[in-house]
Order: structure tokens, then sequence, then C-alpha cells
């Protein structure tokens, strides 16, 4: 940590006398990390800084940390089946025969799991965001690239790379021609475990309300998919405005690159209630 580094470095090293180093006075709520033993962690913080934690034994001083507890509520949902493929999916699938390219393979392997997690609408809607113009686009780049440095040494005919490079274009087509339903919120669409997330944000939002909340996901392309599910009228509410935030990084499909400007924009629109 950046002030054990500064206490180690320019502090306890220094060849004064402990009676003539500054004093330092530090507060925080939390001094020591709870997921250990809270008893060695403070006393090796102790030692490493040259200081004694203190807290107050005033109860009057830690009231109102007890008045801001919430309760934790569990969720439960049906148990998701396993992963499915849907028409789409085999019809996209089918395309990706003669394509090898695992950067290109990462929409089709995330829809699948997204089948069974998420729901079959949302699997889809993978494939939509995935292999729009612009992703195809990029993935032509990094296909043809491959395939250069690999003809260097292996002196592949470039028919191979033709076929290739046209069967994006197909499945660039295959997407902007499928007539995608809008969402239902039923069991054919979503799985239980969306629908429990739908039922639990309908009745939060139902109502007018200043009331403000984060769903955390494990995936950059899961929290736009869900933004897009609950944007939809016949699944959210007039009261629920929702918004993504998922960082600067570059991401492989469908997660466009997304700037810092952007996000700081989403922030501001959280904190003012407009999202």
């Amino acid at each position: 940590h950046p002030y054990a580094r500064i206490i180690k470095d320019f502090y306890i090293s220094d060849s004064q006398g402990a009676s003539e180093l500054p004093r330092i006075f530090g507060m925080t709520a939390s001094p020591v990390d709870a997921r250990v033993d809270v008893e060695k962690a403070a006393m090796e913080l102790e030692n490493l800084l040259s200081c004694r934690i203190l807290t107050s034994t005033d109860e009057s001083m830690t009231a109102w940390q007890k008045s801001k507890v919430k309760k934790e509520m569990i969720a439960r949902y049906a148990p998701v089946g396993p992963p499915f493929q849907t028409p789409l999916f085999n019809q996209v699938m089918e395309k990706f025969a003669s394509i090898k390219d695992k950067d290109c393979r990462k929409p089709l392997i995330f829809a699948r799991q997204a089948s069974a997690e998420l729901g079959a609408w949302i699997a889809d809607e993978v494939l939509k965001v995935s292999f729009t113009a612009e992703e195809i686009a990029k993935m032509k780049n990094k296909v043809e690239n491959k395939f250069h440095k690999k003809s260097v040494t292996n002196s592949q005919p470039i028919a191979h790379l033709n076929q290739m490079l046209a069967r994006l274009d197909e499945i660039e087509e295959l997407i902007r021609q499928h007539p995608f339903e809008e969402p239902q919120y039923n069991s054919s669409h979503l799985s239980s475990k969306v629908m429990k997330l739908c039922d639990y944000l309908r009745e939060r939002y139902g109502n007018p309300t200043e009331d403000k909340g984060i769903v955390f996901v494990n995936q950059r392309l899961t929290a736009r998919l869900l933004t897009n599910l609950l944007s939809h009228v016949d699944i959210g509410t007039p009261h629920l405005r929702v918004g993504s935030l998922v960082g600067t990084r570059t991401a492989h499909g469908g997660g466009e690159e997304v700037s810092f400007r952007s996000q700081m924009l989403t922030l501001r629109r959280f904190r003012s209630g407009e999202l």
C-alpha cells in the first residue's frame, strides 16, 4: 500500500530518535481488512506503522452506524437449466464452420452460457450486439492480420482467407435481416434468475421514488445486455431509468470501447437521480 511504503522508506528508517519523529494522526472507519484475523492484522499494522489503533468506548459515538444497517434479503429462484442453442445461434454457428479464430468465436461462447444464466432473448441479443457491421469489420481485420502472419511460414492459400471473410459477411447479413422479438416477461425469453431480478426492480420502481440501486455483474457485456432488457417498456417501469458502467478497457464481442468521459457522465447522471 502506498502509505505503508512511505512509512517504511521514509519514516521508520529515519535516523532521528523516535521522540523526534513527527506525530501522525490517521482517521479511518476500517483500519484492517476484515477478511483476515482482525487481532493479527491490527498487530501487524501497528508494528508496520509504529502506531496504536484506538477506538471509542462511548456507544453514542457509534450509534449512527446501527441506524444505517440495512436488512440483507436473499433472493431464491428456480435453478437455471443447462445451456442451450437458439435457432439463431445454430444459424450463426453453421456459418462459423470454416472460421477457427478464437476471438471471433467468443460471442458464441458467451451467448451459449447466457442462454442458461440469462435466457433465450438475451442469448440472441448477444449475437445482435456482437455481429454488427462495425464488429464484423474488426473481426475481418483480425482474421486478415493473423492469416498473413501465418502465411509467411505455412503458405496458406488465399482462397481460405476469402472464404472466412465471405462467411463473416454472411453472418452480418444474417443478423441484419433476423426478426428480433421484443422481450417478454416469461420463461421462454428470460431465465428464472433474471425474472427474479425484474420482480425486485418492478416492486421497488413501480411508483415514483428517489431510491437508487446498483446491480453487480461478472461480465461487461452482461451489464450492457441487462440495460437493454430493462429499458424495454414491457420489462421495466416508467420510473426505472437504467444505464451501465463498465470501465474503459477494450473488450471483445460487442463490448465496444467506452470512453472515460462517457463513464463519468453516467456516474454524474446516477448521482443526480437521472439514472
